[in-house]
């Protein structure tokens, strides 16, 4: 399944990059998120990732893809140490599970056995692969929320940012704080914090800061109230997505434009939709 999300203006890109003021959000452009059933190896794993293109994958922390096992038998000594040193066994589980699916991922898309990567993991959160070498850039982010468990792979540097409530939901101060976070994981830093001061209305943003250049961030669809998310990458044209169903509300379809003087009006609501905060 698909959902196509609301276009920005036909020439935003680098050179608008340098007109804008130092923070200022703009509509996404225009974002394919396409949904697939769950599967460690799905059809589009071992393809090339295309330019703009990220793929993400949405698993529970259960042995559903592997035994227990399989998946202790792909970890390193260093990572098997380290999900068995958490205070809670299940948040040790939830390691494992997606330190082992996010191997057998890799593996499949370089074909090299999943055992065989060397991934580092970082103070800041991020895991890095050291070997084998790739021809192109291959960025990882890895994020938890709950019972969740989000991997994300792109060429291009890309944050992923959860958050769960135990309460009835999430509120929205508390997605727009994870809309930041995605964009401080991308980044690198956490001084994208305070570059946007409202909640805002759509799926998909373009983010502005005047230190860590711009950001294109969407709102993740996520099962039930209580979990959200969000992804942030210098540049996003397509999300391949698995593990989502007809059950998560995926991002709404672009509203046909029916007349001529409509288009003109959105026209003009896009041109001015950058806005200084």
């Amino acid at each position: 399944m698909s959902a196509r999300l609301p276009p920005a203006t036909a020439d935003e890109g680098k050179a608008d990059d340098a007109a804008l003021p130092e923070r200022a959000i703009q509509l996404a452009a225009d974002v394919t998120f396409s949904a697939h059933a769950l599967a460690e190896q799905p059809p589009f794993c071992a393809q090339p990732l295309r330019d703009g293109e990220l793929r993400l994958w949405l698993l529970r922390p259960e042995w559903q893809l592997l035994s227990k096992e399989d998946a202790f038998a792909r970890l390193s000594p260093f990572e098997r140490k380290r999900a068995k040193c958490f205070p809670q066994p299940a948040i040790g589980k939830r390691f494992a599970v997606g330190r082992a699916v996010l191997r057998g991922i890799l593996g499949g898309m370089l074909g090299v056995a999943p055992q065989a990567l060397e991934l580092a993991d970082h103070e800041s959160g991020r895991v890095t692969l050291g070997s084998p070498a790739t021809a192109e850039p291959l960025e990882i982010a890895v994020a938890y929320a709950g019972i969740w468990i989000l991997i994300g792979l792109s060429t291009q540097p890309l944050g992923l940012a959860t958050a769960f409530s135990v309460g009835e939901a999430v509120d929205r101060d508390e997605q727009h704080r994870i809309r930041l976070a995605s964009v401080a994981h991308a980044a690198g830093t956490l001084s994208a914090a305070g570059y946007l001061s409202q909640p805002l209305e759509e799926h998909a943003h373009r983010v502005h800061t005047h230190d860590a250049g711009s950001w294109r961030v969407l709102d993740l669809p996520m099962p039930g109230r209580q979990c959200v998310a969000a992804l942030a990458a210098r540049e996003m044209r397509e999300v391949q997505a698995s593990g989502w169903n007809t059950s998560v509300k995926l991002p709404p379809s672009a509203p046909a434009v029916s007349n001529t003087r409509a288009a003109r009006h959105a026209r003009d609501v896009e041109a001015g939709s950058g806005r200084g905060f």
